[in-house]
């Protein structure tokens, strides 16, 4: 077993915090840094866990952790973790916090959303009901959640094993009251990952329904779908900026990219305010889709998230704007990390089998137009597949929207919350284990079934 050791920082001793000099290490520090200090509702307003970061560096014989500062390791690992400090019923209810939210609001949700049969619905409320008891009786909103970036779907770099063990006895020993999870487990792109808690005694809880594309892949280009989005996109859309007497032909749409669109909204002094129009804009049309037409435990994003994903390039945000009439119609912004396979036999990181893994937590139109004659879905859509072709990506399509993806090309899967229970009381793993067998068997086979 090679030997980590682990460190947690919060907003009094983040400054101590010598951090690793990779990309991984600066993002989080841009990300997660100011939610630390400010608190994770200024960024996302339905959540507020304590927010801090671990970091888990691999140490050579004879070194301290004191001594990191002049060691240099691919083992470097920062992440941020989520601590569930009060109960999550009310108003600060969002999922990607809160497990009570995730299986039993959001499910209800869903089913009530879904063309179940009736009968089908009633065990599911039942259920649900029997659980939620549960849940509130033996407070299993008491968490900490790794790697958690308060977005739908959390990427990884990836965790060897002794990683995480290392992780789970630091936090067992620091949070000895709370179950310990790891989101957005699955077995198309974190395959190993999955196995490897597996191994460890993490519970593996369904939690949902996604879909994958592999960018790679020549099959995807040429289903029909997928050349008729793009060529709708080719016709209708120009990218930005637009040059006075620029011939536009039948083209109706204007691209800002990430960098254009930064440069429209950054002051005169170097800053992107959380005010500007077209910030509350994009915050306007995330709203549209997924406050306004999907439940409202989604993730609300504020004007200062969007404002910092701009300035600090957090996300890859692109617009859409009409020609015709200057709005813009459109968002979508993803953000990318590096998954890097690790052999456990030979102890050591696979770098030549490193894939890009892209994931798009902001995607939002103006839903009052009719989709067929305004298909603002399908040009985002293509702006983040073609964005993720340059770079040889995996995209995680995330859940929602089942039949078009699949009509283009797109794989499901199940992802999972990985759970590490086992040092709670009987009374507090109960629960855990009646939530795993019912997404397990009953849960799972209602999403493959019905295909959701």
């Amino acid at each position: 077993m090679r030997g980590y050791t682990v460190k947690e920082y919060d907003k009094s001793n983040i400054s101590q915090l010598v951090w690793p000099d990779n990309y991984d290490a600066d993002y989080c520090r841009n990300f997660i840094v100011p939610m630390m200090e400010e608190g994770a509702d200024k960024y996302v307003a339905n959540v507020r866990p304590d927010v801090t970061v671990v970091k888990i560096l691999h140490i050579i014989p004879e070194m301290s952790f004191e001594d990191d500062a002049k060691h240099s390791s691919p083992d470097e690992v920062v992440v941020p973790i989520t601590v569930n400090i009060q109960e999550q019923y009310e108003s600060y209810n969002c999922y990607t916090a809160s497990p009570y939210h995730h299986y039993i609001s959001y499910g209800l949700a869903e089913a009530e959303a879904n063309p179940l049969h009736y009968t089908l619905k009633l065990l599911i409320r039942t259920i649900a009901a029997v659980i939620a008891f549960f849940f509130r009786f033996t407070n299993l909103e008491k968490v900490v959640i790794v790697n958690n970036w308060l977005v739908s779907t959390n990427l990884y770099s990836n965790f060897n094993s002794d990683q995480i063990e290392a992780i789970t006895t630091f936090l067992c020993a620091k949070y000895p009251s709370h179950a310990i999870i790891y989101r957005s487990i699955n077995e198309a792109i974190t395959k190993d990952l999955y196995q490897r808690f597996s191994n460890l005694n993490f519970l593996p809880i369904p939690s949902r329904s996604i879909y994958t594309s592999d960018s790679r892949d020549p099959k995807l280009w040429r289903v029909r779908n997928v050349k008729q989005d793009i060529d709708l996109t080719n016709r209708t859309c120009v990218i930005g900026p637009i040059t006075q007497g620029q011939e536009l032909g039948e083209k109706k749409y204007e691209i800002l990219q990430h960098k254009y669109l930064k440069e429209l909204t950054t002051d005169q002094e170097g800053k992107i305010s959380a005010d500007h129009p077209i910030v509350l804009r994009i915050v306007e049309l995330y709203n549209y889709l997924y406050l306004n037409k999907y439940p409202d435990l989604n993730v609300q994003f504020t004007p200062a998230f969007v404002a910092d994903s701009l300035q600090n390039n957090i996300l890859n945000v692109e617009a859409i704007r009409n020609i015709s009439t200057n709005s813009i119609d459109g968002v979508v912004g993803f953000y990318r990390r590096v998954y890097y396979p690790y052999n456990e036999q030979e102890q050591e990181w696979e770098y030549d089998k490193k894939r890009t893994v892209q994931t798009c937590p902001i995607f939002g139109y103006d839903i009052s137009f009719n989709v067929d004659s305004h298909p603002m879905y399908k040009i985002l859509s293509v702006i983040s597949a073609l964005d993720g072709k340059n770079k040889d990506v995996i995209i995680n399509q995330s859940s929602g929207a089942a039949q078009f993806k699949r009509f283009r090309g797109c794989k499901g899967c199940i992802e999972y919350s990985c759970i590490y229970e086992s040092h709670l009381p009987i009374m507090r793993r109960v629960p855990w284990r009646i939530l795993y067998l019912a997404s397990e068997y009953i849960a799972k086979p209602i999403v493959k079934y019905y295909k959701l």
